[in-house]
């Protein structure tokens, strides 16, 4: 089971916290304001009250045994690139950072974070690309090569089952889900699962295979 570390629970720190738990991740969660943790700490693994910062805490904590660190802290550049710096220096093997904007963003690369994340500015590629693709509804990029994406079921799928279309082996997508027009979504779908006209499917895949579906 992987680990993760996320420091600072605004909005967004929270929503990644509350997206890890979902996927049954091990999360711990760190903020200096007890008050921000009390959303989400129930679905976690751990919340700690205490401010990062402090390289005693983050010592203490152990940052270098997590899979992965992701400071979300919004308000402050000073702080985002001290813990970035601290977690770096005490053998976190990867740190990803929420950038306020975009020179915010080069001084955190310039210290050594291994991934900076602008909310605004990804959502606005999102939208885009949801705007340019008929079929593409929404778009999640995880990584240079691949992407989550929502989006209509071609026609040929329609009436026959995840097996029978062996879209793993065809296109080298996985489907993660297929939301239902009643709403329902059936998440992890086995082989048997059929494909309907009015269905809307999430699959996961390299961003090549996937521009293939459009």
């Amino acid at each position: 089971m992987k680990k993760f570390l996320v420091i600072g629970l605004g909005r967004f720190g929270q929503s990644v916290a509350h997206s890890l738990a979902n996927q049954k991740c091990e999360v711990m969660i760190l903020d200096k304001e007890e008050a921000r943790l009390q959303d989400v700490r129930d679905e976690v693994t751990y919340a700690l009250i205490g401010d990062a910062t402090d390289r005693n805490v983050l010592e203490k904590i152990g940052v270098k045994n997590f899979d992965t660190i992701i400071v979300c802290i919004g308000d402050s550049l000073e702080a985002s690139v001290m813990v970035t710096v601290l977690s770096k220096e005490l053998g976190a093997s990867r740190v990803i950072v929420k950038a306020q904007n975009e020179m915010h963003a080069k001084v955190l690369n310039l210290v050594g974070a291994d991934k900076v994340v602008l909310p605004e500015r990804d959502m606005g590629a999102r939208l885009a690309k949801s705007l340019t693709t008929e079929t593409f509804m929404d778009y999640i990029e995880l990584s240079d090569s691949h992407s989550i994406i929502e989006m209509e079921v071609p026609k040929s799928w329609t009436g026959k089952t995840i097996l029978e279309l062996d879209v793993r082996k065809k296109f080298g997508i996985n489907i993660l889900a297929i939301k239902k027009g009643d709403g329902l979504v059936n998440a992890a779908p086995g082989g048997g699962a059929t494909i309907e006209p009015d269905d809307i499917i999430v699959v996961l895949g390299e961003k090549k295979s996937l521009e293939k579906l459009c």
